[in-house]
């Protein structure tokens, strides 16, 4: 059985790798590969509260690392914040549609986390929009898709390749 905590916290490291995807600020971090691969492994873990951990330890990582690196948390607390809605609706997402399906002909994997990861990078952006009005850079639908495809493919190849997990999902 894995610590919620512990794993919050490589995800709060692991997401200070990530690559940007597109002209609108999406990153492809490890953060959120490294908390999907454990929810999917261990069973036992608690999704939302795990969710809920590495959002904010993804949070506090990236605002320690900017502040080291600026000496200041002029307007980046609530942005780095609003990341926390992408951790908390994946997680709520991957509940739902991962780690609760009943139905009898199972959907790939890789879909169901592209369906996650695409409604947690909606709800994130519709946080921005709400919040931060005047700091929303557009992005369009095929950078969203991008990489939401490019986050599922990496955490299939993990989960199926790495770890040999290639059995259905049981709760």
């Amino acid at each position: 059985m894995s610590n919620p905590f512990v794993i919050a916290l490589l995800a709060g490291i692991a997401s200070l790798l990530n690559i940007s995807v597109g002209d609108g600020g999406l990153r492809i971090s490890l953060g959120i590969i490294v908390l999907i691969v454990a929810l999917y492994r261990d069973k036992s873990l608690h999704v939302m509260k795990t969710s809920l951990l590495a959002g904010i330890a993804v949070f506090l990582a990236r605002v320690l690392t900017a502040y080291a690196g600026a000496g200041s948390f002029d307007n980046m607390v609530l942005n780095y914040a609003l990341e926390i809605v992408f951790y908390i609706v994946y997680g709520l997402l991957f509940n739902l549609i991962i780690r609760h399906d009943t139905s009898v002909y199972k959907s790939p994997l890789i879909l169901l986390l592209m369906l996650c990861d695409f409604g947690a990078n909606s709800a994130e952006y519709l946080a921005r929009f709400i919040f931060l009005q005047s700091a929303i850079v557009p992005v369009d639908f095929q950078t969203v898709f991008l990489a939401a495809f490019i986050r599922s493919a990496v955490i299939w190849i993990i989960i199926h390749f790495v770890f040999k997990l290639d059995e259905p999902y049981k709760a």
